[in-house]
């Protein structure tokens, strides 16, 4: 591999020991289009070029040609971030690119995207993500309540309901965090924790 190219379309994110959004420095793409720009330019072909490239057409060519020059690991951060269609569209595309590079070689090549959806991936392409462990979640809890002024509980009920908070989080730092934040304006955790239970944050 000559290069490592992380990529991401995230604009923001929650951070709930602010209680807001942080906009993200850099947001890399926010279509199909914007992806593989930024893609070619990570490879090193020159921006002139780049402008030169009007069509859909034109950049999968240039950007199977500039990876099979220059086998990356490319990562694809945060998919999720883009709407639903493109999110597949992403998919597909650089699936179908990194698979012919691969066919022809340059088998160092290779992509991986990180998103909520399966976006149609075949389970030899899929790894499922979970959460942290109880163990440590409890500590991230505990420290993280303390940091934003979220009252819990103590002794055995406070390991139940770290418990139940991990179950309905899916021990997602992210979720639970958010959850807490509930707590600290007020909601009791039992309602916090309904609210989000099964929803994946959403």
């Amino acid at each position: 591999i000559h290069k490592v190219v992380w990529l991401t379309a995230k604009r923001r994110t929650y951070a709930a020991v602010l209680g807001e959004y942080v906009e993200i420095a850099h947001t890399h793409f926010t279509d199909l289009d914007s992806l593989l720009r930024s893609l070619l330019s990570e490879l090193g072909v020159l921006d002139s070029e780049i402008e030169a490239l009007e069509v859909r057409d034109e950049l999968l060519d240039a950007t199977l040609e500039a990876v099979r020059q220059w086998p990356c690991l490319l990562v694809v951060d945060d998919v999720d971030s883009l709407p639903t269609e493109e999110q597949f569209d992403v998919f597909r595309s650089i699936s179908t690119i990194f698979d012919r590079v691969i066919a022809s070689g340059a088998t160092r090549a290779r992509a991986l995207l990180t998103a909520r959806l399966t976006l149609g991936a075949a389970p030899g392409q899929l790894m499922m993500v979970g959460g942290m462990p109880l163990l440590d979640f409890e500590a991230y809890v505990i420290s993280t309540a303390a940091a934003i002024g979220a009252p819990l509980s103590t002794g055995n009920s406070l390991k139940n309901d770290i418990r139940r908070l991990h179950e309905a989080s899916s021990g997602s730092p992210l979720f639970a965090s958010s959850i807490l934040r509930l707590v600290s304006l007020g909601e009791t955790l039992s309602a916090a924790i309904r609210q989000y239970k099964g929803a994946e944050g959403e």
